[in-house]
């Protein structure tokens, strides 16, 4: 097992995991996966598609780390955790993590607690430095029973406190939290819930994420941003073509300095509220001061059903079949943004290149806002040899 392995592990340890389903019934793993106070262990996995740790039936969160200075997960599903404070994953006083082609997904259970508390059924991390690459965080429920007086449920995707936070090319959606007290509840931060130092998003999709709250009659109801919550003093917010939409509430509720650019927000309760907030090279659904802002449909290929790619008439790149689709309409999305300097050699979502030919052809090559890149098709011949 996994945990048999790490208690062998040292400093700088590699774990290779072969593919599989790895939980209680299964293989007889055990939980949490505890990872020892040693720098630079790596567990490396080969296929998240086809590996899971699922911790159903556990009670407890699926891994946790402390004092796991240069930790690297790779290609490692996190599942079934069932407890709160990082049902998922737990980091505490850990710096330098990477999480690489990971999904964190179904943890937190659900009124499996009866905790006032309930908050970070997905990732929780206090007091330290992760990123996130390449991960999906996802289907991640907090909620607590309504046995106390007041009830605190917040981050359902992801909660950072007091740390930093760096998330690339990266999906936080379908989390759902819900406050239940009787004279008082608080939900906030569906997606995210940061009240740390530095964050940094960068080709990030935060969609369809939900805070719910509820109370005894007369009770005070607090619900923010089912997208992102930010608080505290921060010293840098920076999100960048990044997709926030169709959440529940406000898109972003901050309290600090943020800065947007190259953007989408749509479809959430409303866009932005609270402190600080400078936005450009954006699409803000019902508008907002700053430059080059545009308050049109982005014209989503499929929201409902969680694409939040960009039609356009030019032609793009189905991203299964990688057949060659023209739409009716093209986005106002499309050569909205402005270029920078890392998106010299940066990919997207989907890994196309973010600057490439696209709707004005070769007479300007302009980024897209957004998580997305029109794809263009390329000119000339094409063989297949086989």
């Amino acid at each position: 097992t996994l945990a048999k392995a790490l208690t062998l592990a040292h400093a700088g340890t590699r774990i290779h995991v072969a593919t599989g389903h790895y939980a209680i019934a299964t293989t007889g793993e055990q939980f949490p996966l505890a990872l020892p106070d040693e720098p630079g262990i790596q567990i490396l996995g080969t296929d998240a598609t086809q590996t899971v740790f699922d911790a159903v039936g556990s009670g407890t969160r699926v891994m946790a780390m402390k004092h796991s200075h240069w930790a690297q997960l790779r290609q490692i599903p996190l599942r079934g955790g069932e407890t709160w404070h990082g049902g998922g994953l737990r980091i505490d006083n850990s710096r330098g993590v990477v999480l690489a082609g990971c999904i964190i997904e179904d943890n937190g259970g659900y009124d499996l607690q009866t905790a006032a508390n309930r908050s970070a059924p997905g990732i929780y991390a206090a007091s330290s430095a992760f990123t996130l690459t390449n991960c999906i965080v996802r289907g991640n429920n907090g909620k607590n029973r309504q046995n106390s007086s007041s009830a605190v449920v917040h981050g359902g995707g992801i909660y950072c406190l007091n740390g930093v936070l760096t998330v690339r090319d990266s999906k936080i959606v379908d989390n759902r939290i819900a406050a239940r007290g009787n004279s008082a509840g608080s939900a906030r931060g569906g997606g995210v819930y940061f009240s740390g130092r530095i964050l940094d998003f960068k080709n990030v999709v935060i969609a369809d994420n939900e805070v719910e709250c509820s109370t005894a009659s007369g009770g005070t109801q607090d619900l923010s941003a089912g997208g992102l919550y930010i608080i505290g003093t921060v010293t840098a917010a920076d999100l960048e073509n990044v997709t926030i939409a169709t959440n529940s509430l406000e898109g972003i509720d901050s309290g600090s300095t943020v800065n947007v650019i190259n953007s989408i927000l749509w479809g959430n309760g409303d866009s932005i509220a609270g402190g600080d907030v400078t936005v450009s090279y954006s699409l803000v659904e019902g508008g907002y001061a700053g430059d080059a802002i545009l308050d049109d449909d982005p014209l989503f290929v499929d929201p409902d059903a969680g694409n939040y790619r960009l039609q356009t008439r030019k032609g793009r790149r189905h991203h299964e079949t990688d057949n060659w689709i023209h739409d009716e309409v093209t986005s106002p999305a499309i050569d909205a943004g402005t270029n920078r300097d890392w998106h010299a050699d940066a990919v997207d979502l989907d890994g196309a290149p973010r600057l490439q030919r696209g709707r004005y052809g070769t007479a300007g090559i302009v980024v897209d806002l957004g998580a997305y890149e029109q794809t263009s098709r390329s000119r000339g011949t094409l063989f297949r040899l086989q």
